[in-house]
């Protein structure tokens, strides 16, 4: 039971973010990306003690998941003048 719960919330996120996201926006597609990447990296690296390959796909699934939410972070921070000059420490982080 405690394997199958990131999956579901990860299915829950990837769902409600199609719902409420403006599917319009570029980053839109970039994101469903990463989540679903995200996903199977976590349904891989359940089964990590049946296989090595899928350790290594779980972490290679991971490691792109992270750099898709890397890129879209930062063109979402530059786009989004109201948010930088709330929290202006947030544009180093794109920098």
């Amino acid at each position: 039971m405690e394997k199958f719960i990131k999956p579901q919330i990860l299915l829950f996120c990837i769902t409600a973010f199609e719902q409420l996201a403006d599917k319009k926006n570029p980053i839109y597609k970039w994101a469903v990306f990463a989540f679903w990447l995200s996903l199977l990296a976590d349904v891989l690296l359940m089964f990590t003690g049946t296989s090595e390959l899928s350790f290594l796909t779980g972490i290679a699934a991971f490691l792109l998941s992270y750099v898709f939410y890397i890129i879209i972070f930062g063109k979402g921070l530059t786009n989004n003048k109201r948010l930088l000059s709330k929290y202006p420490l947030l544009l180093r982080t794109c920098e």
